[in-house]
């Protein structure tokens, strides 16, 4: 009876598989519509967040959004590997898989990198064996001095010109947590011979986050409204690297703030006084990591105003307190003339001392590749280079002219 059982299910199979097949048939084709089409809508969202970095790359603090970001995390995310951890890569799929748990990372430390802030604990009078001790020194001081920085010298000599640091210095220090990480996390590289950390918590981090994500989409708008304004001149330059076209700059100048600064720059990028009279051919002959790119008409061209010109009053109540800003150069009080600096990063000791008379709307990844030039050199400053140039320059709008008594006025007559 049950070898005829079984004959007689062998038999029927057939015609069930023939009604279940066409069943599984569409239910595999469905599951692989799905795929394909979560596959495609993630790969529109990443789309879609790579398109917002890119937006707002010139609003991001210190560095370019889409650089910066991933510099950041890796610092961030960076925690020390547990004894006998591994790292297994199949394909273009990663994962890291640990053989035993991973230890949370508070110290976030950064090799090749100097972070600034007040000090709590002069290096020259503390020195740790490692970085670890300098960091724990850092936190055993956090609740009642404030300390959130530390600086620790693990090589030979840290340090660059006359003043070299011995190794196993360990420098103390407080900041703001937003200004440490626009201007200092991820800014590291090989011509910085210190290592660095920065102390925060989870919570610390993840306000932090929420307020620059506000604060980059207000940038975004701010700059944006700044460039539409047409009582404002807005002028651009165009950059060679190393003979290579690299990009175009554009800068809105504040003729309302200050007049005479911003005038003279603009006929310089105008080239309306004469073919001498314009940046186009002028170097990049200062250049300091994350502080300035300066250029110039070359010395022995007259200033395009007329001649040298006092420091307007107004522009010297603005402070430099924003990657972007223009700034001029001069050699004291009233000898302004047509050197100027780009600003690279905050920087308040230039305040009440030097004219800010502008601002890029847009090119800053330009700016920032000048500016790399420096990194490895001595004190990481480039001097009297010509590796990066202004090949060309224009105007897009002359915004409200200044009157010509306001300029008379302001000529330094020796």
């Amino acid at each position: 009876r049950n070898r005829a059982s079984q004959l007689s299910a062998a038999r029927e199979m057939p015609a069930v598989a023939s009604t279940v097949a066409p069943i599984l048939i569409f239910a595999v084709a469905l599951f692989l519509v799905y795929q394909v089409n979560h596959h495609s809508q993630v790969h529109d969202l990443i789309t879609a967040h790579e398109d917002t970095h890119k937006d707002i790359h010139f609003a991001t603090g210190g560095r370019e959004a889409q650089e910066a970001q991933p510099a950041v995390a890796q610092h961030l995310q960076s925690e020390p590997k547990a004894d006998g951890a591994k790292i297994i890569e199949t394909g273009s799929n990663a994962a890291a898989t640990l053989t035993a748990a991973k230890p949370v990372d508070t110290c976030h430390a950064e090799p090749g990198a100097e972070y600034h802030g007040a000090v709590v604990q002069w290096g020259d009078k503390h020195t740790t064996e490692t970085a670890g001790e300098c960091c724990e020194a850092c936190q055993k001081r956090a609740e009642t001095e404030g300390c959130n920085v530390w600086v620790w010298c693990g090589a030979e000599f840290c340090g660059g010109g006359d003043v070299r640091r011995p190794r196993g210095e360990c420098w103390l220090k407080k900041g703001d947590l937003s200004t440490l990480m626009d201007y200092g996390v991820g800014k590291g590289h090989t011509g910085i011979t210190w290592i660095s950390g920065l102390l925060y918590s989870e919570e610390q981090m993840q306000a932090y986050q929420l307020v620059k994500t506000k604060a980059e989409q207000a940038e975004v708008q701010r700059l944006h409204g700044l460039r539409e304004r047409q009582d404002l001149p807005l002028v651009w330059m165009d950059v060679s690297l190393k003979g290579e076209p690299l990009g175009r700059m554009e800068f809105v100048l504040f003729t309302d703030t200050s007049p005479l600064a911003a005038e003279n720059m603009r006929r310089m990028c105008s080239g309306e006084v004469s073919p001498k009279h314009t940046l186009a051919g002028a170097p990049f002959y200062r250049i300091i990591d994350q502080f300035i790119d300066q250029n110039g008409i070359p010395d022995g061209v007259s200033v395009a105003v007329g001649g040298t010109y006092k420091d307007d009053a107004a522009g010297l109540k603005l402070t430099h307190d924003r990657k972007g800003l223009l700034s001029m150069a001069n050699s004291g009080p009233n000898t302004n003339g047509n050197h100027f600096s780009i600003m690279m990063g905050p920087a308040p000791h230039l305040n009440t001392h030097y004219t800010i008379f502008g601002e890029m709307v847009s090119g800053w990844n330009v700016a920032k590749e000048v500016n790399k030039l420096s990194q490895g050199r001595p004190n990481n400053e480039l001097l009297n280079s010509k590796d990066a140039m202004i090949v060309a320059v224009g105007q897009l709008r002359a915004g409200t002219p200044v009157p010509p008594d306001v300029i008379a006025a302001g000529l330094v007559h020796f």
